[in-house]
């Protein structure tokens, strides 16, 4: 077994994927590696993949329908489905009895495919990815509509194995520079709102009408 807070090998990722088909918890899984329950947890929920999409159009956990292949959030009939085992503890369905007929997404943790693609965002980390401004353009216009309908940057790369770029890729070259714009906007937003209160509240004879500039607004 490695260090409690070093990398997980391929062989602690195989005994993870028996833990799962055990049915036992993320937290007796990291007491056999010797690793916290959260690292488990994470590395469960990064790498595990849809084995098998739902049989209908949206999860519902309404066992006996009588609206039958009409399936919709805004059906009367609608439950949110939730499954313990899936999307709780231990977070995948490998070894889970009812796979043969589960009509839910099936996902499942492969230790081989996990170790790949942690191999490859190391890789990429370390050594950034080489991409031309044509070709991140490419990328671009692929990635961002999905992100915008939802999509992670974990189901991207798994329903579009053609971009040849990993997770950490569209992390930060996408996502966080999204999230980065959408905070400064945010700022600026909170900031003139806070200076209009402040006019707001001033009598005639304090008004100036000298032009501001942006940078003084946000002071």
């Amino acid at each position: 077994m490695s260090e409690y807070n070093g990398h997980l090998t391929l062989e602690e990722r195989r005994i993870i994927r028996t833990g799962i088909e055990n049915g036992s918890t993320k937290t007796a899984i990291a007491n056999t590696i010797g690793k916290d329950n959260s690292t488990v947890g994470k590395e469960i929920k990064n790498h595990r993949y849809l084995k098998k999409k739902c049989s209908a159009s949206v999860e519902c956990g309404t066992t006996r329908c009588v609206y039958k292949k009409a399936c919709s959030i805004e059906c009367p009939g609608y439950i949110p489905f939730y499954c313990k085992r899936r999307d709780r503890s231990p977070g995948a369905c490998n070894g889970c009895k009812k796979i043969a007929y589960c009509k839910a997404d099936i996902y499942e943790y492969n230790p081989e495919i996990a170790h790949e693609q942690y191999r490859e965002m190391l890789s990429d980390a370390r050594s950034g990815v080489d991409l031309t401004t044509s070709e991140a353009k490419v990328i671009g216009d692929t990635v961002k509509p999905l992100l915008k309908l939802g999509h992670s940057p974990y189901q991207i790369i798994q329903t579009h194995p053609e971009l040849g770029i990993c997770e950490k890729t569209v992390n930060t070259s996408w996502v966080e520079p999204i999230r980065t714009i959408g905070y400064i906007w945010k700022k600026i937003l909170m900031s003139l709102s806070q200076k209009w209160i402040q006019f707001t509240m001033m009598s005639p004879m304090d008004l100036s009408f000298k032009p501001l500039s942006l940078f003084q607004l946000l002071l």
